[in-house]
Formats: C-alpha cells, sequence, structure tokens
C-alpha cells in the first residue's frame, strides 16, 4: 500500500497561548479531492498555510510530498505545489498580459521579463487559454491582468496553475467576490481541468457548500480551529454538521453531486 502524500499527526497551531487550530490525524492520498469548510476563525486559513509549507506548526508532525517538515528546505516543497489565492494575483507585475501570467506559472515568475520559454511551454498556455476564450466567448490573451474582471483573474490564476503541473493543489476560497455567473464559469473551469481528473490531489477552502465541486471524495467541516466531521460529502453536509460549524438551522439539499442550503 502507497505512503499518503500528505500525512498530519497531532498537529497543533498556537498563537498568544491561544490554540486556533488542532488536527489529530489527516491522511491525503493521490487523487483525492477536499473540500475544507467552516465559519470564520474555524481554522482554514491555518490548515492551508500549514499544506502550503509557508507556517510552521507549535507542534505535531507534517510530512508533504515525502518530505518530513524539519528535515527539508521549505523553499523547495512550495516549488511543488500549486497555490490560488487572492494574494498571488496583487504580487505580479501589474504590465503582465493574462497570457504573460498564464505562461509564467510554469516557472513560478511574477514577471516573465528575466525568463526564456520554450516553444513548447508558449503552446501549452495557449491551448489552456483558447479553451478558456471559448468558454467566455470573448478574447484575454493580450489584456492587462489588472483590467480583468474578478471572475477572469481568478480563472487566468487557475490556468497558471495548470501550467505549473504542480503535484499538490490548494485552492483557497477561489470563489470568493464572484458573481453567479463568474461562480459558474469558474467552476466549470476548475471541474474540467482538476476536479474531476485524475492526478495530484486538491483542497479547496471556502465558506459555502454551493461552492463544493462536483466529484468531491471528502469534505472536512472546521469548527473553533478543530476537526467537527469528516467524510464523503453526503454523509458529512446534514444539518446538524452545518448547525453545530455555522451556529443556524439549515437545511441541505443536494442534485447532480451540487450542494445548495435554506436556513430553517
Amino acid at each position: 500500500m502507497s505512503k499518503p502524500l500528505v500525512s498530519i499527526q497531532g498537529l497543533s497551531v498556537v498563537r498568544d497561548g491561544r490554540s486556533i487550530l488542532r488536527v489529530d490525524e489527516l491522511l491525503i492520498e493521490r487523487n483525492d479531492r477536499i473540500v475544507v469548510l467552516g465559519a470564520n476563525g474555524s481554522g482554514k486559513s491555518t490548515l492551508l498555510s500549514v499544506l502550503s509549507a509557508r507556517l510552521w506548526p507549535s507542534s505535531g508532525e507534517v510530512s508533504i510530498l515525502g518530505s518530513h517538515f524539519g528535515s527539508v528546505d521549505l523553499r523547495s516543497l512550495r516549488s511543488r505545489i500549486g497555490l490560488v489565492a487572492a494574494g498571488l494575483g496583487r504580487s505580479l507585475d501589474t504590465r503582465m498580459t493574462a497570457r504573460e501570467v498564464i505562461f509564467t506559472g510554469s516557472d513560478g515568475a511574477l514577471a516573465p521579463w528575466w525568463s526564456a520559454y520554450s516553444p513548447a511551454t508558449m503552446a501549452a498556455a495557449d491551448h489552456i487559454l483558447a479553451s478558456m476564450e471559448r468558454s467566455l466567448g470573448h478574447e484575454l490573451a493580450q489584456r492587462p491582468f489588472v483590467q480583468l474582471s474578478e471572475g477572469e483573474r481568478q480563472q487566468v490564476l487557475l490556468a497558471r496553475m495548470e501550467m505549473q503541473a504542480p503535484e499538490l493543489i490548494l485552492l483557497d476560497e477561489p470563489f470568493a467576490g464572484l458573481d453567479l455567473g463568474a461562480r459558474e464559469r469558474l467552476m466549470l473551469q476548475l471541474e474540467q481541468s482538476t476536479w474531476l481528473q485524475a492526478g495530484a490531489p486538491a483542497i479547496l477552502v471556502t465558506h459555502h457548500v454551493e461552492e463544493i465541486p462536483r466529484g468531491t471524495t471528502r469534505v472536512l467541516i472546521l469548527a473553533e480551529g478543530q476537526v467537527l466531521a469528516s467524510g464523503h460529502p453526503s454523509s458529512v453536509l446534514n444539518a446538524k454538521n452545518l448547525r453545530d460549524a455555522f451556529g443556524i438551522d439549515i437545511s441541505v439539499t443536494e442534485l447532480k453531486g451540487r450542494f445548495a442550503l435554506q436556513s430553517l
């Protein structure tokens, strides 16, 4: 039996004497598609910071992609992890076009001016971009990234992550701030490019059950820095767990692999 690609044992993160996250055990296998769900302050972002090798826990054992915290340079580990987060878009050179944002994902550069990219890399970026443009119904390639809508930016950042071919995929609230149309276009791109495809394990953080993609293998519900429930979406997305997590009585429905809720 193969070892899990991510193993967390006895994890604790303490800040100012207060525990903000505790995870007794979390194992992530190849092809896992995991959604981390919870209210503000539940520990979602802290867990993602550990998984992205950007936060050292207060205690516990963490192994990511075969590398154990304490015996590896975390900077080298980060290069193997694909992260889509709002902060990345703010770090990119403001002069970059959408096409440049995508192809620089192949080496993680924040600007294309100091690297030479092969014809194969450019062709791969153009293939991804063409598919995205067909979905949107208009061209993006030469438009400045900073002038794109929030939904278009998120789609470009997801495409950039695809170019990296990461061994672990982390998505930090990718649908935040999007209107209904932009959310569903990004959802379709995510499902087709990552979520419904065999490959690297992927973890998505969200507040909303409507943002759980089809094909999700596990939902991890956090509350007050601890794991409240973990399991297949159909088993853990119930009124009791969501009431305990969000403090409100909620009815959950499922239709064709997508979820919706209504307060009672």
